[in-house]
């Protein structure tokens, strides 16, 4: 695998969990506004604010849910696992979602060396 393919696997893997912390944030700011009352005086704040988090909720769950999908295609045709390894991943992403992909992600991607072409070599 290409260090430029082990990059954008990299992106798709960890983007659902930076996508969250921004909306953490974005959460933590909306309420600090609106217990200081700086939301009150201007009621379009509010609805910049909900817009806002809104967006962020559905490209959470997109980017979630196709960064999950592609994961768990990736460990069901993945020709170096054995079928108990395949089944152990398959149930951990299902169980697990993201997390589980993301530790897929560096375990099938990160962690293998690039030279990997499946054969034995006898010594």
């Amino acid at each position: 695998m290409t260090q430029q393919k082990k990059i954008w696997t990299g992106v798709l893997a960890l983007s659902p969990i930076a996508v969250i912390i921004l909306f953490a944030i974005i959460m933590m700011i909306f309420t600090i506004s609106l217990a200081s009352g700086q939301l009150e005086e201007n009621s379009s704040n509010i609805f910049m604010f909900s817009g806002t988090i809104v967006a962020i909720s559905f490209l959470t769950v997109g980017l979630a849910t196709a960064s999950w999908i592609y994961f768990l295609v990736n460990a069901v045709n993945n020709t170096t696992l054995t079928s108990d390894q395949r089944l152990m991943w398959i149930l951990i992403m299902v169980f697990t979602h993201n997390l589980g992909a993301t530790i897929y992600w560096y375990m099938h991607f990160i962690k293998t060396p690039e030279n990997n072409n499946n054969t034995i070599v006898n010594s």
